[in-house]
């Protein structure tokens, strides 16, 4: 799954994108396994970049974070570098720790990825 940010405005004030994941859940007949999001876990390798020009300023969470609250993603400092465009993005792994004695299954969650500008 790529998630990335399309910087277009070129503008020098920055911005963060967070991610979050809802619990887990699969219902099966009476009886509902929920994963918590607390056991859903996010980390990145490298510097965020799909196409355009390099922005050392760009960065990406890097360490193994749980998604149970918003988790910094990418962002760019504020103030930044104007006139700098690009589509920055990367590939994060995410990690889903099952509890014991779950069933392995399809389990259903909201993965939240949301934008915040640095005015």
């Amino acid at each position: 799954m790529l998630l990335y940010k399309e910087d277009l405005k070129w503008s020098g004030s920055g911005y963060t994108t967070t991610l979050q994941s809802s619990d887990l859940t699969w219902n099966v007949e009476w009886t509902v396994y929920s994963i918590p999001a607390a056991n859903v876990k996010l980390t990145v390798s490298g510097a965020p970049k799909i196409e355009w020009e390099d922005n050392s300023e760009v960065r990406a969470s890097a360490a193994w974070v749980s998604l149970s609250t918003a988790q910094t993603f990418i962002y760019r400092e504020k103030p930044s570098t104007a006139w700098i465009l690009g589509k920055y993005g990367t590939w994060p792994t995410i990690s889903v720790t099952v509890p014991a004695n779950y069933p392995a299954a399809t389990y259903v969650g909201t993965l939240t990825y949301t934008l915040i500008d640095n005015w």
